[in-house]
């Protein structure tokens, strides 16, 4: 009886102490109005008719980076110095600079010829009869220890310097072929510019043999 009579004593004392020293707050919490639930219009996941959709993402569209165009330009080729410097001052007059780039190429040419003759009559004798046999591409040659030679032809091709020797000797003359290392110097114009369309370059009389075409910009040279 006492550790119950105990028990219930210091039960009524830790009430009165909460009672005592418990105090609402001061601070008013703001009420959120919560939007109305239409439950009958809610379904289970596993319901029929329930569909799982995604999370709406912002319909504000993301910025997108766009990478700047760096367009280049050769004009090319161009057979001579000074025809390039042509060219290039036609792109000066469109307020453009430009790099000259230069390169040679190495390539062969086949000359159809008939060793030289004794003297510059005989050689000529020899230009007439060519001529006559249908033979009209001649030239008498000045060309130190070639003098007097006659050149029949010059090919590209040693295919077609083949087929003339042929056609020589079925006219009895008997020719010879003579391969010649050549160096061709060729010439371009390199434009590092997005502020010209290439519509306005293309509209240029460049000559013979002379195109615009767009390339990557990594090429080197004399800028000017």
């Amino acid at each position: 009886m006492r550790w119950m009579l105990a028990t219930l004593v210091l039960a009524n004392i830790g009430i009165l102490m909460w009672g005592s020293w418990y105090k609402d707050s001061t601070v008013a919490e703001p009420a959120v109005a919560l939007p109305p639930i239409a439950k009958e219009k809610m379904l289970q996941v596993r319901e029929p008719g329930a569909q799982l959709l995604p999370r709406k993402e912002s319909d504000r569209p993301s910025p997108q980076l766009q990478a700047i165009q760096h367009v280049c330009y050769a004009v090319g080729p161009f057979t001579s110095a000074q025809t390039a410097a042509n060219g290039g001052a036609e792109l000066k007059r469109l307020g453009l600079v430009y790099r000259l780039r230069t390169k040679e190429e190495e390539s062969k040419i086949y000359r159809v010829y008939l060793p030289p003759l004794s003297s510059r009559n005989d050689a000529l004798a020899m230009q007439r009869r060519l001529f006559r046999l249908g033979f009209k591409d001649t030239a008498i040659l000045r060309e130190r220890a070639m003098n007097n030679a006659i050149s029949i032809g010059v090919y590209s091709v040693q295919k077609n310097a083949q087929i003339t020797l042929t056609q020589l000797k079925k006219k009895g003359i008997r020719a010879r072929q003579q391969t010649i290392d050549r160096v061709n110097t060729r010439h371009w114009l390199d434009i590092d510019s997005a502020e010209v369309a290439v519509e306005t370059l293309q509209a240029i009389r460049w000559g013979k043999g002379v195109a615009v075409e767009q390339v990557p910009c990594l090429q080197t040279g004399s800028q000017h």
